[in-house]
């Protein structure tokens, strides 16, 4: 888990073993987490999930301050 700020973001990296899958769109855990962060923060909250290597999904958030 790594967390940064900037003069404009907050940053949030976890990084977890797995791989994303690419038959299925969003389960209802990140469908709901999208939605939350949209009512909350608007277009200034993103969040991207990476495929880092062969058995490690990373999770960004960033988030304007």
């Amino acid at each position: 888990i790594r967390c940064a700020k900037d003069e404009a973001h907050v940053h949030l990296s976890v990084i977890n073993s797995g791989m994303l899958s690419q038959e299925r769109g969003n389960g209802v855990g990140l469908s709901n987490l999208t939605e939350r962060l949209r009512l909350l923060y608007g277009d200034t909250a993103e969040l991207t999930l990476l495929q880092r290597n062969d058995n490690a999904v990373e999770a960004k958030l960033r988030i304007a301050l």
